[in-house]
């Protein structure tokens, strides 16, 4: 867990991982959050690996067991179909949290960004949250 204070309407209030974690739990777009922030070499930087089975995703990834029928072009097309949906998934999951983020802690200029580490069995990702404007050293 990772915890610093940030100043929010000229109020300095702690924000833990711990918190943002449970955000990221209630927006009920992962099946298993892991609040990873404390391994972050970044003072203003939370982070969490995620995993969500989607039902899209094995969907397309079902079709992927069918890749030795296929021709390249097919097969690389498809791949870029599946990743194309992963990303826009986590866009809409991400974009919700932030905005959860902005509701509970009173920030506006909180970002984030996203790393895919894995579509095989579901969506397995890396969400950072970043809160560089208002982080109090």
């Amino acid at each position: 867990m990772k915890e610093f204070n940030v100043i929010i309407d000229n109020t300095i209030k702690l924000v833990g991982s711990n918190m943002v974690e449970e955000i990221i739990r209630n927006t009920g777009y992962f099946d298993s959050v892991e609040d990873i922030s404390g391994q972050l070499n970044v003072e203003n930087t939370m982070g969490f690996d995620v995993f969500s089975i989607v039902p899209m995703v094995h969907e397309e990834g079902d079709m992927r067991n069918q890749e030795d029928r296929m021709i390249p072009d097919q097969s690389k097309r498809m791949n870029d179909l599946l990743y194309q949906s992963v990303e826009n998934y986590l866009d809409i999951a991400v974009e919700e949290i932030l905005d959860e983020l902005r509701i509970q802690f009173a920030v506006q200029n909180v970002t984030s960004n996203y790393s895919i580490i894995d579509v095989e069995d579901g969506v397995n990702a890396l969400l950072y949250f970043y809160f560089g404007d208002y982080y109090l050293h």
